[in-house]
């Protein structure tokens, strides 16, 4: 198995419910009912790593989650992520990664709080991955922006093929966390 070739690949409850569960930090949940898997790029087909590949590679699941946030990274530092700042309601800021079937599990990569605070300007970011080719990150802002923010991603995103969620996520330096609105 080539180790540069692994992804992260964040997925609804949907697609883990027949997978293999593997070891302990195999599969990962994310909150929402969203997981990171580990899947084998074979040049634009995919397909998910086996439990007994896990096994093969001798490394661990975390390890070889960790060595697949590398290959993210890398992946997303290139030209196949495009990255975008627009305006939405009420003046809100917000960022589009979009074009490419890994770009929702770019939430995972370490150092997406420190760029979206830097060009948000927002020390709590809200993240939405609606579908596996979109990501956008915005000021977490009060509910009522969320609100706006909601109905602008719903708008733009609901014909999407590969939906993951419409919940929200928040981005600090504490990590990522599904928001749960009270």
């Amino acid at each position: 198995m080539d180790h540069a070739k692994i992804y992260p690949y964040v997925v609804p409850a949907g697609y883990v419910e027949h997978a293999p569960s593997g070891p302990d930090g195999f599969l990962l949940p994310l909150g929402h009912d969203i997981f990171a898997m580990l899947v084998h790029d074979l040049d634009g087909v995919y397909r998910n790593v086996m439990p007994d590949e896990l096994a093969e590679t001798g490394l661990s699941a975390a390890a070889l989650h960790q060595r697949a946030l590398e290959n993210l990274q890398s992946l997303a530092q290139g030209p196949d992520i495009q990255k975008s700042m627009h305006q939405g309601p009420g003046g809100i800021p917000f960022l589009v990664w979009s074009g490419h079937w890994l770009t929702a599990s770019c939430v995972r990569l370490p150092g997406l709080y420190a760029f979206a605070v830097k060009i948000l300007k927002a020390d709590t970011v809200c993240v939405s991955v609606p579908q596996r080719e979109a990501m956008l990150l915005f000021p977490l802002g009060s509910v009522e922006e969320r609100e706006q923010m909601r109905a602008l991603i719903r708008k733009n995103e609901e014909d999407a093929r590969k939906l993951v969620t419409w919940e929200l996520f928040t981005l600090s330096a504490a990590g990522l966390q599904p928001l749960v609105e009270l």
